[in-house]
């Protein structure tokens, strides 16, 4: 199986890495702009409309143009149904394997025939951890894309998914997650990403009533959103690593809790509840250690009554903390059920959500994994 890891690293910029980044933007929206007016949904098509144009205002090697195009088509066939035209307002690059070579250290472009631009990488241990791997020839390099803060680089790399005989089914919630491999149940606590969320929530409130220049408040929202971000996400790495560690050489068995926000309206208070739940995030950390580190896989159950039904004694849980029955713990109660559901449906495992991975899970096919650091 092939698993794709993009790893972000930092880089030292210079003018001409700042004059590719927006002359790649300015291709990338010329050619959205000739799409949309010819109505090219083609590579060929849009080839034939820009090709010439392109050649003539920018004097960079040719091979940029086919990345421009697939660029250009991805977010012209997203768009259709909206009324603005599409502009990309960003500065990217994204390169194929005709532009780069990656040294390890540093990445080299080819702007021109025989003329190059060097991007020197800035790395901590977890980045070179993988640069190891490439070194030692177990990762491949993919198409690196490059944004005005950071590199991206994806890594490919085979590992062997052997289907263990022994499981763990995680039952995620709010505040926490529930562990249970047929013998014990482990907890892990989850409280501090709530409290991270209600925290910046009332700073969003505070900054909302209290700053009057609207150029001002976007600037300080951005801010604190991304902090929040950043700090959600290191639990959530903490979290899972020490999910991954704890049941070693055993498979994860997972809810599929795609479109879960989207299908009853609960109201405005635990919609929003709903929406800060990072349970996404969560799966797709625990997914990607898993793979990657210790050679665990994962599969996917549909959560239909998982948390409704007790497995002890059958009783209606809804939503009751406990089985109002035999007072088995609703979360408890939750993983159990997914191991049950899971072990009575091998042979055919549920494929898994299709924003997690572009794959399947269950070793067939490659799976990518994006994720931030």
């Amino acid at each position: 199986m092939e698993v794709i890891l993009s790893v972000k690293f930092g880089y030292e910029k210079t003018p001409e890495i700042d004059g590719l980044l927006r002359d790649f933007k300015d291709m990338v929206n010329f050619c959205i702009d000739k799409a949309v007016q010819h109505k090219a949904t083609s590579i060929s098509k849009l080839h034939r409309l820009v090709y010439g144009e392109l050649s003539q205002r920018y004097d960079y090697s040719r091979a940029f143009f086919p990345t421009a195009y697939r660029v250009a088509l991805s977010i012209v066939r997203g768009w259709r149904f909206k009324r603005e035209k599409p502009v990309v307002r960003k500065a990217i690059v994204k390169l194929n394997p005709m532009l780069y070579r990656f040294e390890g250290e540093r990445l080299r472009i080819s702007v021109k025939p025989r003329k190059f631009v060097y991007l020197n990488l800035k790395m901590g241990s977890y980045q070179r951890k993988f640069v190891k791997l490439w070194r030692q020839g177990k990762a491949k390099v993919g198409e690196p894309i490059i944004n005005e803060r950071w590199v991206i680089i994806p890594l490919k790399q085979q590992i062997d998914l052997t289907k263990p005989n022994r499981y763990v089914a995680l039952d995620l919630n709010e505040t926490n997650v529930t562990a249970y491999d047929g013998g014990e149940v482990k907890v892990f606590d989850l409280t501090e990403v709530k409290r991270l969320h209600h925290v910046y929530f009332k700073k969003r409130r505070s900054i909302q009533k209290k700053i009057r220049s609207l150029r001002t408040k976007v600037k300080v929202l951005a801010k604190y959103r991304e902090r929040e971000k950043r700090r959600v996400n290191d639990v959530l790495h903490k979290v899972s690593k020490r999910i991954v560690e704890t049941f070693k050489g055993k498979a994860i068995i997972l809810e599929d809790l795609k479109g879960i926000r989207n299908r009853i309206d609960y109201g405005r208070r635990l919609n929003r509840r709903l929406h800060s739940w990072n349970f996404r995030r969560l799966q797709l950390f625990i997914h990607y250690k898993a793979n990657l580190n210790n050679r665990m896989p994962i599969f996917y159950v549909n959560p239909r009554d998982t948390s409704k039904v007790c497995p002890r004694c059958g009783g209606r849980i809804d939503s009751s903390p406990k089985c109002p029955t035999c007072g088995l713990d609703r979360h408890v109660a939750g993983a159990m059920n997914i191991l049950a559901k899971y072990v009575g449906s091998l042979g055919s495992p549920r494929k898994p959500p299709d924003d997690l991975d572009g794959g399947s899970l269950d070793g067939t096919t490659n799976t990518q994994f994006t994720t931030p650091i």
